[in-house]
């Protein structure tokens, strides 16, 4: 989605709610990863390596018993 478009507030808004009903969960943020990795840009093949990356983050999570929320 676009910038700004409430992606973040829509997610958090999930996180919020699996943990009211007492879920483990775990918010990951594009933004975040991309503050750790700095060096990901944002061409096609770039985007595309990035989201790899925080869907090996969250199946590594899930494996443990979390649900993620990317």
């Amino acid at each position: 989605g676009l910038s700004n478009s409430g992606k973040n507030q829509l997610a958090r808004a999930i996180v919020n709610e699996l943990q009211k009903k007492g879920c483990k969960v775990q918010f990951i943020s594009g933004d975040e990863i991309r503050q750790i990795l700095p060096e990901t840009g944002f061409d096609r093949d770039e985007r595309r390596a990035h989201i790899r990356r925080v869907g090996v983050l969250a199946s590594r999570l899930e494996k443990t018993g979390v649900f993620v929320v990317a």
